[in-house]
């Protein structure tokens, strides 16, 4: 069992390491965009309209915050020195998933564990939009409103992950659980926080 397994431990720590670096980038740059949105409304006396308008491109529509997911669960895969199809595979593309049912199935990424044939799952889910209005609120009440709505998100796609049973496809040797990546650390940081 331990052959087995300090394999997958270093791997994840290895993984772990370059998540905790890359979001910590990435959360310095979002603080910085909102700093600079901040300054062009004040000084350009934008309209709230107009405000919005920006706003909405930055949170965009729901598959657009799905796509947005991936992309950057592609992108630190890439960016650990994973190879698409040799450490990992996007969509379970070739591999003809389906559930039960026969519906055809597509995690966002399941990861090869060294050595043999293991996976672990991995699918991408974002709560954008009420965790940007949480963020962006100052009225207290108002915040607390917006973070009930993004911890409901985040509660949602954790049931809806659980419904799909990727872990139970059979052409998978995965593990009995799947990991839900969150793109945002900082987002992932006030789900534990408040509700653990």
């Amino acid at each position: 069992l331990d052959n087995a397994i300090n394999p997958l431990n270093k791997e994840i720590e290895k993984l772990k390491t370059n998540i905790d670096n890359k979001f910590g980038n990435e959360s310095k740059e979002r603080a910085l965009l909102q700093n600079e949105l901040k300054k062009l409304v004040e000084s350009h006396n934008i309209s709230n309209k107009e405000f919005s308008r920006w706003t909405n491109a930055l949170t965009l529509e729901s598959k657009k915050q799905g796509n947005y997911g991936e992309l950057i669960l592609e992108q630190l895969l890439v960016d650990c020195g994973l190879i698409e199809n040799k450490n990992y595979i996007l969509q379970g593309k070739g591999m003809g998933l389906k559930n039960d049912e026969g519906k055809t199935q597509q995690p966002d990424v399941i990861l090869k564990i060294p050595p043999g044939d293991k996976h672990i799952i991995i699918d991408s889910k974002v709560s954008l939009t009420s965790f940007i209005n949480y963020n962006m609120e100052k009225d207290e009440n108002i915040k607390k409103f917006h973070l009930k709505n993004f911890l409901k998100s985040v509660k949602n796609h954790i049931l809806e992950l659980d419904a799909k049973k990727y872990q139970s496809l059979y052409k998978l040797n995965s593990l009995e659980y799947v990991i839900m990546f969150m793109p945002r650390y900082n987002a992932y940081e006030l789900a534990t926080k408040n509700d653990p």
